[in-house]
């Protein structure tokens, strides 16, 4: 039973999978693989609490196995229980100290506690351990990249697709002359991370390259209006290049290794008959002005890269603000919305649909007075379109390279940062956030 267990989870037949390890535990309640192996299923389909059984089941039957520690870690770190997930990863490294896994984990606690330092000194030990270790690999990237170290953040950063972080260096490095050649960028990651990466492409063509751009087709339409960027191509299409790059490893090529190389975001240009034609479709739903707002991002059985925030934190930041709200929520459904609306007590107008059309969004977002949002592909485009976001980051959230060291945005000039403490308190974040929203309106009037 557990052999066809593994093999309906190596399909990703998960249900299936369930019910085998399920009848081979009825039999054998102590077999431990079994025992891991049904643990693994409940984190995979969010059964979290199932999962803390089987795992605390093995620690009963063999209390020095240090996977199970780790396993409760991981669980842990994803219930917010810092921690309770902290003091797991050091009972697996005192069973074993030589566990990658769980010092990797560890310095991910760390991470997340701005102890950016330590977290390096977790990852590096992970690695002298296992030199091919390609999570402590990334996640050493993103810490030297948030402390401001980009020769060292960017170097590793090599790590995110599988590569040996030595097969690649700088074009120069390498003896590569673009002059005259075709180029062809490959998009890589999600619409953000193409968004953020795309900056690069204008300082490659400043080598005088030819440069194709191989897009997510929601991006196509926008990525075309690049002055950089000379043929926006499809997955499927068959170009004769001289090279390939896949838009992340742009840094690296260019060799950028200090604040003062971080090329501006990309730029787009709305057409006044599009501006006014927005203009037009607000003004008919609402007076001034106009608040564009998002609560979460990511994808939901993902925990890893799902992040939301508590809607009603809305109400308080724009309680004494009479204008318009509009959700710019990603698949928002009519229950949230009607649940937004009675927090704010009154109509939210839903735009939902305008992000199956990026560039309608773009217009919108060109048009708004105010976006207050969590991180999300729309803090890119409004950026691109000269406007500030006031973004809300959960203390669980992923980090993003684009936040900078110490969280200012030196990617990103008019997007502002709002971080939830590690208590998980929003007061501060709210309070400054409504003086900032102040401060510009009276700069308005």
């Amino acid at each position: 039973y557990n052999n066809l267990g593994n093999m309906f989870q190596k399909l990703d037949r998960l249900d299936e999978a369930l019910q085998y390890y399920k009848t081979a535990i009825q039999i054998d309640p102590d077999y431990l693989e079994v025992q891991s192996n049904l643990g693994t299923i409940y984190i995979k389909i969010g059964e979290l609490d199932e999962a803390i059984n089987c795992y605390r089941h093995i620690l009963r039957v063999n209390p020095n196995s240090f996977a199970a520690e780790n396993n409760l870690g991981i669980i842990y770190d994803r219930l917010h229980q810092m921690e309770r997930a902290r003091d797991h990863y050091q009972r697996a490294l005192q069973i074993n100290p030589k566990y990658a896994d769980a010092k990797n984990n560890f310095g991910l606690i760390l991470q997340k506690q701005d102890k950016f330092d330590q977290a390096i000194d977790c990852y590096e030990s992970a690695l002298q351990i296992n030199p091919n270790f390609l999570d402590a690999q990334v996640n050493l990237s993103h810490t030297w990249l948030l402390k401001g170290d980009f020769t060292r953040g960017w170097h590793y950063y090599t790590a995110r697709d599988g590569r040996d972080i030595n097969s690649l260096n700088s074009l120069e490095e390498m003896n590569i002359e673009l002059k005259n050649k075709r180029v062809l960028l490959i998009r890589e990651q999600g619409l953000g991370e193409e968004l953020f990466f795309l900056r690069f492409a204008s300082l490659l063509k400043q080598s005088g390259s030819w440069i194709a751009y191989q897009s997510d087709p929601r991006l196509k339409s926008l990525v075309s209006k690049l002055p950089y960027i000379d043929h926006v191509a499809d997955k499927k299409e068959e170009l004769a290049v001289d090279y390939i790059f896949p838009v992340g490893d742009l840094p690296r090529l260019l060799d950028m290794t200090s604040e003062e190389e971080i090329p501006p975001p990309i730029s787009f240009t709305i057409q006044p008959r599009e501006q006014i034609e927005m203009n037009r479709q607000l003004a008919e739903i609402g007076k001034p002005p106009y608040i564009g707002v998002s609560w979460w991002a990511g994808v939901k059985e993902d925990i890893m890269s799902y992040r939301k925030i508590d809607f009603r934190l809305f109400s308080e930041l724009f309680q004494d603000v009479e204008g318009t709200i509009i959700s710019l929520q990603r698949d928002a459904d009519a229950a949230e919305i009607e649940a937004l609306s009675k927090t704010f007590d009154c109509e939210i107008h839903n735009f939902s649909s305008y992000n199956t059309n990026l560039e309608r969004m773009t217009v919108l977002l060109a048009s708004l007075d105010h976006h207050v949002t969590i991180s999300n592909t729309n803090v890119h485009l409004r950026s691109a379109v000269g406007q500030p976001s006031f973004v809300l980051v959960p203390f669980h959230s992923q980090q993003k390279i684009w936040m900078g060291p110490n969280y200012k945005v030196l990617w990103y000039p008019n997007v502002r940062l709002y971080r939830q403490t590690p208590e998980l308190c929003w007061t501060e974040a709210i309070i400054q956030l409504k003086k900032d929203l102040l401060v510009i309106k009276q700069h308005q009037l």
